[in-house]
């Protein structure tokens, strides 16, 4: 007995992907999930400005990726389809939450980052797809071909206890 293989729509795969890279919490991880989400000739224009895939790479992991914790929230999507659920353009809006390994008065540093994201997803049946998955070991060749990012990053503010919050 076969069954289908039923992919995430393009909405689902890019909230995914996404949520895989802020989440990661090694070099490793974080490799692999921007390896799936990037395909190696991307267009990409972050704040208005040309980057390479690897300096967007590098801002990511400058961003604080890579700690203790990162929560994700997805505010809302646009989902416009070229080839049914394998290639197509999306817009996501999120607000991610990085959790800092450093401690500030004994309280892990935060930071919020606000982002719109717009990608163009393409198939690329070559290249790195990172490792087979667990079931059935069907590999997903979608790729974003082009990315256009605005985000600004903030440090949530720390509260000392005793100090007025309009004080700091």
């Amino acid at each position: 007995m076969t069954s289908a293989i039923v992919l995430p729509n393009l909405t689902q795969w890019t909230e995914s992907r996404i949520t895989a890279i802020l989440k990661a919490t090694s070099t490793t991880d974080f490799d692999q999930a921007f390896d799936a989400f990037i395909a190696p000739d991307a267009q990409i224009t972050v704040n208005g400005a040309p980057l390479t895939r690897d300096q967007y790479k590098q801002q990511l992991a400058g961003e604080g990726l890579l700690e203790a914790l990162a929560s994700v929230t997805f505010n809302g999507a646009v989902e416009v389809p070229t080839d049914g659920q394998l290639a197509g353009t999306v817009g996501v809006f999120y607000v991610a939450t990085i959790v800092s390994k450093l401690l500030i008065d004994g309280a892990p540093a935060e930071s919020t980052i606000t982002s719109s994201l717009n990608v163009v997803i393409k198939q690329y049946p070559t290249g790195n797809t990172g490792p087979p998955p667990p079931i059935r070991g069907y590999h997903d060749y979608r790729k974003v071909a082009t990315l256009d990012q605005v985000f600004v990053g903030q440090p949530v503010p720390v509260h000392f206890a005793g100090i007025p919050s309009s004080a700091t």
